[in-house]
């Protein structure tokens, strides 16, 4: 198999929601006039560790960020963002006019919820799924993955499920069916629900309205009976209106988070390395008490590090067959700066057990898509992927990371798809191009005419042979 060089975002964007609209409240500053930033280390020392501080918080700043937009809807009938301790539903398929979130799928309908877990835990209610995929991906505020309600994990019956905080030292009712516990005092609850098409859409609506949230000490007994009611949180979070990355100010930023975040005891010693310099929890960050040559060595490390970061990300990545695929994300221990590229490609990927999403920007021979061309991918007989749930090939054009225009308004192939016709010798072929290839049209993704594109495969529940080594997916080739 051939190897070649490639974007190491390719298996950030795929995998992941990148929330792309403008924060619109206040500008995020406090009141610090008499507060003084404490350092106790070298200047050699605090450029170092402000290095490491900024690495390490990126996920956190960014799931901040998220968390403050998702919780205030931007008009009325926003039903896409929801109040804190609600679900949120997005109720469409994703289009090319989809630009909330970056490289979406149109395998199934997102919905979510921020909650606070700082007081109590929560209960989760989810309704008996027959036989439809879902999973609710439970997040901590590290990105991280805590755990998963759903097909894979928990079963598809109805079920009632409790989140507890770090901070939560009672007990949790005996009459739930499993409980998950987040490192921090706040949790993104990210469900996925299965669409078929749009002759489905009214029966997944009706799923996702049951999905139900309530405070432990609102849930009396398992059912829906327990959350008929609504039990929305007031919290108006961090107020973010601009992009705090590259500047000194995000020091600011994650100070605050850190003190209100809650983390693993496993750091508290990285945590007293960040103290030294102002950055920890137990420390208050200044900008407007340092001196001189300190503003100068933080914002340095700032821009500096921000470069590192955009570099890498838009850097050689090594592939096999034009696919690269990261299987480490949503659990990355202290694997801070795989964490950083992950959150700043789009948070909310889930982990490969669940979903792996092998992407490609390049064709088998290392050449760039790019729509004039045509192209094939073939699955031999006897190595259609392997998965438990399904699988999906999707466009994007690689300069906006949405999908793809086209007249027939088809973005993906799925292995759901009743038009699919395989070969002869039971072989698989799809044709990636801007004519519809006579008699496939079942097996055809339009392409962009005149623009470069890139293609992520999804497979729900793969198989373990893709991570054994057993399979790979096979070269997308150009047609001569």
């Amino acid at each position: 198999m051939k190897k070649a060089l490639t974007k190491i975002c390719m298996v950030l964007l795929a995998s992941t929601v990148l929330i792309t609209n403008v924060w619109t409240t206040s500008a995020y500053a406090k009141n610090k006039d008499e507060e003084t930033t404490s350092i106790t280390v070298s200047n050699d020392e605090v450029a170092k560790i402000a290095q490491e501080a900024y690495i390490y918080g990126v996920a956190l700043v960014e799931m901040e960020r998220s968390k403050n937009q998702m919780t205030h809807p931007q008009y009325d009938g926003d039903t896409e963002w929801a109040t804190l301790g609600e679900f949120y539903h997005v109720r469409n398929f994703a289009d090319p006019s989809t630009t909330r979130l970056r490289a979406p799928n149109i395998d199934v309908l997102y919905s979510g919820a921020w909650v606070n877990l700082k007081d109590q835990p929560v209960v989760v209610y989810v309704p008996d799924m027959g036989d439809r995929y879902y999973s609710i991906q439970v997040n901590d505020m590290y990105s991280n993955i805590s755990g998963y309600i759903g097909t894979r994990a928990t079963g598809n019956k109805e079920g009632v499920y409790a989140i507890v905080g770090p901070e939560w030292d009672g007990e949790v009712l005996d009459n739930v069916d499993g409980v998950i516990r987040v490192n921090t005092n706040y949790t993104w609850l990210f469900p996925r629900t299965f669409a078929k098409d749009t002759e489905d859409l009214a029966v997944v609506y009706e799923l996702q309205d049951k999905y139900r949230i309530a405070p432990l000490d609102k849930y009396e007994n398992k059912g829906m009976k327990a959350f008929k009611k609504t039990y929305p949180q007031k919290d108006k979070g961090m107020q973010l209106e601009e992009d705090p990355y590259g500047k000194i100010e995000y020091f600011e930023v994650l100070n605050d988070i850190l003190k209100d975040i809650g983390m693993p005891d496993s750091e508290s010693a990285l945590m007293t390395r960040f103290d030294s310099i102002g950055v920890g929890p137990n420390s208050e960050f200044n900008v407007g008490t340092l001196s001189p040559e300190l503003k100068t060595i933080f914002t340095n490390v700032a821009v500096q590090t921000e470069q590192l970061i955009t570099y890498v990300l838009n850097g050689p990545r090594e592939t096999v067959d034009g696919w690269g695929g990261s299987k480490d994300v949503g659990l990355f221990g202290d694997n801070y700066f795989l964490r950083t590229l992950c959150a700043r490609g789009g948070i909310g990927g889930n982990t490969a057990e669940e979903a792996y999403y092998p992407t490609s920007y390049f064709d088998s021979n290392n050449e760039r898509y790019y729509g004039s061309n045509d192209y094939t991918l073939t699955f031999p007989a006897g190595s259609i992927p392997p998965v438990n749930a399904f699988w999906s090939l999707t466009i994007y054009d690689s300069e906006t990371q949405c999908l793809v225009e086209n007249p027939i308004n088809k973005y993906a192939i799925r292995d759901v798809d009743n038009d699919l016709k395989y070969n002869e010798d039971g072989s698989l072929t799809l044709y990636i191009q801007s004519e519809a290839p006579e008699g496939l049209e079942g097996n055809w993704l339009p392409s962009p005419k005149d623009k470069d594109f890139h293609i992520i495969f999804r497979a729900y529940m793969p198989g373990q042979e893709w991570f054994t080594g057993e399979y790979s997916l096979p070269g997308v080739q150009k047609v001569k």
